[in-house]
């Protein structure tokens, strides 16, 4: 099975940053699909990674920016994927 489905779940554990500027506005990139139309930057974490460091990697690949500090872990998620990919 592919994980999609709450009988077959794979884990894949992910971090996203929340990019806020001094006008409190939060960056989104634009999603090319109905179920993501804007998101934060983020993604998986590679094996061994840390979530901090994987913010971090992350950012620099969607934006080119480099993020030395990151603010506080502000939210935890655990979501089953359904339907086909």
């Amino acid at each position: 099975q592919d994980g999609r489905d709450r009988d077959h779940p794979i884990e894949r554990p992910t971090a996203r940053v929340l990019a806020v500027d001094p006008a409190r506005r939060v960056l989104l990139m634009e999603g090319k699909t109905a179920w993501a139309p804007g998101f934060t930057p983020g993604g998986g974490l590679e094996p061994g990674e840390s979530h901090e460091a994987a913010a971090r990697r992350e950012f620099w690949e969607e934006t080119g920016q480099r993020v030395d500090v990151l603010g506080p872990w502000v939210w935890t998620r655990s979501h089953v994927w359904e339907g086909a990919g």
